[in-house]
């Protein structure tokens, strides 16, 4: 195993004063009807992306009509981790930027 950032999941308000949850590592993915995986954070499917680890690393280069230059890791539908072959998530959203 190797070290790595996860998201587990997020409670708002609970019904009792006794807290009793379970955990899944990762969390379990839900799909939508077209069978897009949803963000368990946002509940959107429209920018959550598979993780693709290993050889070679994209950063794609972004440059609006105004000049600002953006850098992302997505790139043919895939979000690229890096070399980092021992991640555990598998899927990223980039609205929230998390992986689950």
């Amino acid at each position: 195993m190797g070290v790595d950032t996860l998201f587990l999941g997020s409670k708002k308000t609970f019904s009792s004063n006794d807290i009793d949850m379970v955990l899944y590592i990762p969390v379990q993915q839900r799909k939508n009807i077209f069978g897009r995986i949803i963000c368990p954070k946002c509940g959107k499917a429209d920018k959550v992306y598979k993780i693709s680890y290993g050889m070679p690393q994209y950063i794609k280069t972004n440059i609006s009509p105004r000049g600002d230059t953006t850098y992302s890791r997505i790139y043919n539908g895939y979000y690229y981790a890096g070399t980092d072959v021992t991640g555990v998530a598998k899927y990223h959203c980039e609205r929230d930027k998390i992986e689950f």
